[in-house]
């Protein structure tokens, strides 16, 4: 998550696996690019450090836009069941 705009108000959601970038409060979607170059080695590098990250939290290696919105809707009903 990033907080941008004019006040650093408005949080926005990063899907780097699907190169999407998500506003929760709008719900509007937009493809994002990486801009540079990347060599073998940065790009093993990043990987590398990905999988010792999900090592290390217990979370998952890489997670879609996708498999985020259906986590959010399981966790919400779960929720409302509780209620």
């Amino acid at each position: 998550r990033i907080k941008s705009g004019k006040n650093k108000q408005t949080v926005l959601e990063i899907f780097f696996a699907d190169m999407l970038q998500h506003d929760p409060k709008t719900k509007n979607n937009r493809e994002i690019c990486r801009l540079g170059t990347e060599t073998m080695w940065m790009r093993a590098r990043r990987l590398m450090k990905e999988w010792l990250h999900s090592l290390q939290t217990g979370r998952p290696y890489r997670m879609s836009f996708e498999q985020y919105q259906r986590q959010r809707a399981l966790s919400l009903t779960g929720l409302e069941e509780n209620e």
